[in-house]
């Protein structure tokens, strides 16, 4: 039924890690907050009244939805002969998002 919640708490309580500090970068939890980079992501969408189909956009920039997954693309660009080392990676078709908005 539709309102069958139970599957989704049962996932959730399976993605936690009951042990966190047995992984070799648990370390990461113990970071300073005013230390971690936080970015914030609006989405909105809109129907195209024309062709009758939704676009999205995710803070002001239009998506196209690539025909590859962008998971396997940055798995592919970090991957490749020369390529910078993580997160200094030149994912195509990544949008870099700025630590603050643009000066006036």
């Amino acid at each position: 039924a539709w309102d069958d919640v139970r599957p989704t708490v049962d996932l959730e309580g399976r993605l936690f890690s009951k042990t966190p500090g047995s992984f070799d970068d648990a370390a990461v939890l113990g970071a300073d907050p005013a230390s971690i980079r936080r970015v914030v992501i609006v989405g909105t969408q809109a129907r195209d009244e024309a062709r009758g189909l939704l676009r999205w956009t995710a803070n002001n920039v239009t998506m196209t939805m690539p025909g590859e997954p962008m998971v396997a693309s940055a798995y592919d660009a970090a991957a490749a002969d020369g390529a910078s080392s993580w997160p200094d990676v030149d994912v195509p078709g990544a949008v870099v998002v700025p630590d603050g908005p643009p000066a006036p």
